[in-house]
This record gives structure tokens, C-alpha cells and sequence, in this order.
């Protein structure tokens, strides 16, 4: 198997800013859910940079994204690539390249739990959760959809940065770890800037560095029941990603279902895992095998995770109760061992 570095970066516009004592706090909509970015002003006032300086280059960032990666943008370059039926090779920007070699990544190494073409496959599934008038799609739709899920069908180069599919019924899907690029990328601009003390938060998915204001580790939440109950989680330099617990689909039909599909099977996945919480270095990584691992159960799930040497917590339902299960590696760094 090629093992291929798993690099950063996805986001939208958003407003308002403020700072409580020393620290400055950044908040926003985007991506169907809010952020908030605080970090620490750098030490020499040479090097101070105002905030709303800040807010206004991570909003052209997040809109420069947007604009490559957003499936609700018929415009956007992810659109214009799924829009075209052609298997001659797309250019696209170097950094919509990166990113769909990071999930080209992400599906080698779960074996396909983890795969970005299962867009229209998701589209189905969403539409179904906010309309209980919409019919669960038949079982002979989702296999003839089924066809057209497989990661190995898309290929990227770097020099010019273009991708293309040998389906050409391909549709192409970054849902599942747009949030872990964009606090990646976020992170990337920080410390550009020389910003060493930062905690950023896209929808339940983090990147934080350094100390806070009291000089103790950033606090992070990770899912700790099923009511939607949080746990607080000091954390150093490190990313977390959570996939499942309250990004369960709440549907206007009496059965509810998990937003997170099956790329094998094309439904949404029915194991014992109720939350995978992963802590690693890129939020991106973490996001996409957040969800690989959720796909794969328990078991496979942190057999993957053992394989690949990352810090894992499950919340998996026994007799209607949670259990939390962790590896030693995610129990080390919640015992704030080094």
C-alpha cells in the first residue's frame, strides 16, 4: 500500500470579534455549524497584529475555500469537476489537489471505510432525514448508486494540479473531513503570523498550541453520553476530531439514523459505536479516520487505530448503556502523560 503524507486545509466567511483580557476570541458561522478561534496576541508589540485584521484574513481564507470545495456552490471547483462527465484530467487548484490525495490517503489505509465518492449516496440520505414524505431509498437504488463509489477511480497530479476519474459518474464529496482541513489550515495562518498560543474550533473538531491565559493547556469537548453531554479534555498540541455523537441525524421521521454512511453498503452505519473521538497531529487525519473507524465498528475500528499508531476513544452502546473504551495511547494523553 502507497503511503501517502497526509497534509491540511476547508471553511466559509463570518463575522465578529472581541477580547477578554489578554486573550483574543474570534467567532463565526460556517459550514452549517460555528467557530471560534482564541489565541494568545504575540509577546513583542513589534509583532502585534490586530484582530480584526486576523477575522478579515481567515475570512478570505475560508472564502478562497469555499470556492474550490463547496458541493452547495454550483461554481465551485468540486462542482464544475462533478458537474462534467469527462475522464480527461481537471485542473484544479494546488490545494484542492492536496486534499483529495488526503483522501485518497485516508481510503488506502481503512481499505475503503473511509471513501469521497459516496456524495450522491450521502445527498439521498440527507434529503431523506428532513422529510419524512420521502420514501427510505430502495435497496436496488443504493446498489446501482454503489457502482459509482470507489476512491480508486479518482487520480491526482501535483504538476499542473488536476485530478480526474476514470467513472464518469463520479461524485465527489470532502464533507467528511472539510472541518479538520479548515482548523488545519487556520493553524497554518496562525503561526505565520507568529501566533504560538491558539485553540481553534470548527464544529466539535480542534487544533490547539501552547498554553491559554492562565498557562495551562487548552481545554477541548469530547462527547461523554448520549444527551449530549460534554467532557472537557486538557490537551497539548494536538488535534481531535469526533465523528457521531451529536452529529446524529435528527430526523423528522420516528426512526432516526447516523449521518455517517457505509461506503460498502451505502446506508448508514447500524455497529455498537455511538462516538470515535481521535487525537493526533493533522485535524484533517484525524477528521477522516474520526469517520473510517466509526464505519468500521469497534473492533476493525481500533485495530485500525492500533495499525496507525493513533490516540482513540469510543463511546459504544452495550444493553442501552455507553461504555467508554479508549487505547493506551488516548488514555496516556487524557492522564497528561508525555
Amino acid at each position: 500500500m502507497k503511503k501517502y503524507l497526509l497534509l491540511l486545509i476547508f471553511l466559509l466567511p463570518s463575522c465578529s470579534g472581541e477580547n477578554l483580557d489578554n486573550i483574543a476570541i474570534l467567532s463565526g458561522k460556517t459550514m452549517g455549524t460555528i467557530y471560534q478561534i482564541k489565541y494568545l496576541p504575540a509577546d513583542s508589540s513589534a509583532n502585534f497584529i490586530d484582530k480584526n485584521l486576523v477575522q478579515t484574513n481567515i475570512d478570505s481564507i475560508l472564502m478562497k475555500i469555499n470556492r474550490q470545495m463547496s458541493t452547495y456552490s454550483k461554481e465551485s471547483e468540486i462542482s464544475r469537476f462533478n458537474l462534467q462527465n469527462s475522464t480527461a484530467w481537471f485542473n484544479v487548484s494546488a490545494d484542492f489537489a492536496l486534499v483529495v490525495r488526503q483522501a485518497i490517503a485516508i481510503s488506502e489505509f481503512s481499505n475503503g471505510a473511509f471513501d469521497a465518492t459516496i456524495g450522491k449516496i450521502t445527498n439521498i440520505w440527507q434529503k431523506n432525514s428532513l422529510n419524512a414524505n420521502i420514501p427510505f431509498p430502495k435497496d436496488s437504488i443504493i446498489k446501482s448508486m454503489l457502482k459509482d463509489v470507489n476512491f480508486r477511480d479518482l487520480s491526482v497530479k501535483y504538476f499542473p494540479p488536476s485530478i480526474k476519474k476514470e467513472n464518469p459518474n463520479i461524485y465527489l464529496d470532502l464533507s467528511s473531513i472539510a472541518k479538520g482541513y479548515a482548523v488545519d489550515k487556520i493553524s497554518v495562518y496562525l503561526e505565520s503570523i507568529k501566533i504560538e498560543n491558539y485553540s481553534i474550533e470548527i464544529g466539535g473538531e480542534y487544533r490547539v498550541k501552547g498554553k491559554d491565559n492562565n498557562n495551562k493547556n487548552w481545554l477541548v469537548e469530547i462527547p461523554s453520553s448520549k444527551n449530549g453531554e460534554y467532557e472537557k479534555l486538557s490537551v497539548e498540541n494536538k488535534s481531535i476530531a469526533t465523528s457521531g455523537g451529536k452529529v446524529k441525524l435528527e430526523s423528522n421521521r420516528k426512526v432516526k439514523f447516523s449521518s455517517v454512511i457505509n461506503p460498502k453498503t451505502g446506508k448508514p452505519i447500524n455497529n455498537s459505536v455511538f462516538s470515535v473521538t481521535i487525537l493526533t497531529t493533522s485535524c484533517m487525519m484525524a477528521n477522516g479516520f474520526a469517520t473510517a473507524i466509526h464505519v468500521l465498528g469497534e473492533e476493525k475500528g481500533m485495530e485500525l487505530a492500533e495499525n496507525l499508531n493513533l490516540a482513540v476513544m469510543m463511546l459504544v452502546e452495550k444493553d442501552n448503556l455507553l461504555e467508554i473504551k479508549m487505547n493506551d495511547k488516548f488514555q496516556k494523553i487524557k492522564n497528561g502523560e508525555k
